[in-house]
């Protein structure tokens, strides 16, 4: 028969009477699973059915117990579908594919790593110059293409990509790895930011002890009412975990989680890593980029600029974000493929800009076809480009509504750094 269109794997807290050998055998048995079951598409679309829906739900459900895993989401076309599109047109619909898969992981709420890639044997690297955007091309077995005349997306995670971290070890993992998403001088939770409290209310549950949100003694107002927020949003998730917000009387740099075992440990300074997104703004605040008319270049005299952003850049630890740059057309109903083309390929000459100043840190750009509501400065609504750093995963995820994406990805907090009338 049929399999079914769903997965069901344990919550970790109901594993708690295992060891650690038998837990990884739990997890690993879903892994094999959920690599044993292709998302399938019909011929020549990107737009997931009602079962596969289904099945990608139930998979980020499984998946949302284990933050720390890195998740390969492959997109890949039909051998019926190779005849039909180009070597490129076919590259970007196995992208919006696993980007389709991989948004549908993320609003189930797995919040780790995921590293899309496109393959298919006769797809050519056409589409990817460094495999700075995101697009990895790799040859897979055509026993693929004979079986899914369609195209599907496969969910691969490598065997040693598969650590289990203990309840502490994933708080502290989570705090290093993922911001909550507050608006400026604002204490409520953005959606990303309830992913990331659903994440931590798991690993408390398996921690099975109370657990505490420390703020330093010279908080702000706003920044306890912060705290107070993540903690009713893993209560609303977990009501039978305990979590209580405390003013801490020690000398903290920042905030941190800890579950109570009795020792009430010293915060972790991972979780104390400096938000670039800071010194850009104030950066971006002072002097808008500007480009060439009519051209994707930049103007020379904005070459400060980008050096200080650069700067900004590599004094980041690269293994703790991935900086976005996205181009947004404004108005779709003003919008043309002329201004879609021309608006991307001035992001992407301040990715190479960026990078020919010596950035590592993985740097992406992004095309949406519609207007910014979320960047400060931006009252205009029309066509302009922002800047921001997210957490390594976050960078394929978007929280703009309906957004109709012509390049990458991305969730967060944005700085304006070019208008038409910059």
């Amino acid at each position: 028969g049929a399999p079914p269109q769903t997965i069901k794997s344990k919550r970790r807290s109901d594993l708690v009477h295992l060891d650690l050998h038998e837990k990884f055998q739990v997890a690993d048995s879903m892994r094999r699973l959920i690599m044993s079951r292709p998302v399938e598409f019909t011929d020549c679309s990107s737009e997931l059915a009602v079962g596969p829906a289904k099945l990608c739900q139930s998979m980020g459900e499984a998946l949302r117990d284990y933050p720390e895993f890195l998740v390969h989401v492959v997109g890949c076309v039909g051998k019926s579908e190779l005849a039909k599109f180009k070597d490129e047109e076919a590259a970007q619909l196995a992208q919006q594919r696993a980007m389709a898969c991989a948004m549908a992981l993320y609003n189930a709420g797995f919040i780790g790593e995921k590293a899309v890639e496109v393959r298919g044997e006769h797809i050519k690297d056409s589409t990817a110059k460094d495999g700075s955007d995101g697009r990895k091309l790799s040859p897979r077995s055509s026993a693929i293409h004979d079986t899914y005349l369609n195209g599907c997306v496969w969910i691969e995670i490598s065997e040693q990509d598969v650590r289990l971290l203990e309840p502490q070890e994933r708080l502290d993992y989570i705090m290093a790895h993922h911001n909550f998403g507050f608006a400026h001088h604002s204490a409520v939770l953005s959606p990303h930011g309830n992913h990331v409290a659903t994440a931590m209310a798991l690993a408390i549950e398996e921690g099975q002890r109370p657990a505490t949100i420390a703020v330093p003694r010279t908080s702000s107002k706003v920044a306890v009412e912060r705290a107070e927020s993540i903690a009713k949003a893993v209560r609303n998730f977990s009501p039978s975990s305990e979590i209580m917000v405390s003013v801490s009387n020690k000398d903290m740099e920042c905030a941190t989680v800890f579950i109570d075992d009795g020792t009430h440990p010293f915060p972790r300074s991972s979780s104390c890593e400096v938000d670039p997104n800071v010194p850009i703004r104030e950066i971006l605040s002072e002097t808008h980029l500007a480009f060439r008319p009519q051209s994707p270049e930049l103007s020379p005299e904005v070459v400060p600029v980008i050096r200080k952003i650069a700067q900004v850049l590599k004094d980041s630890r690269e293994d703790l974000w991935v900086c976005l740059v996205e181009a947004f057309t404004g108005d779709r109903s003003a919008s043309t493929k002329a201004n879609q083309t021309m608006i991307l390929q001035r992001a992407e000459c301040l990715v190479d800009s960026l990078k020919a100043e010596g950035v590592r840190m993985k740097v992406m750009a992004k095309g949406i076809n519609g207007a910014c509501d979320f960047a400060e400065g931006n009252a205009s609504m029309g066509p302009c480009i922002v800047i921001q750093c997210v957490r390594p995963g976050d960078e394929y995820v978007t929280e703009v509504p309906d957004g109709d994406h012509f390049g990458c990805g991305s969730n967060g907090k944005a700085a304006l750094c070019w208008t038409p009338g910059a």
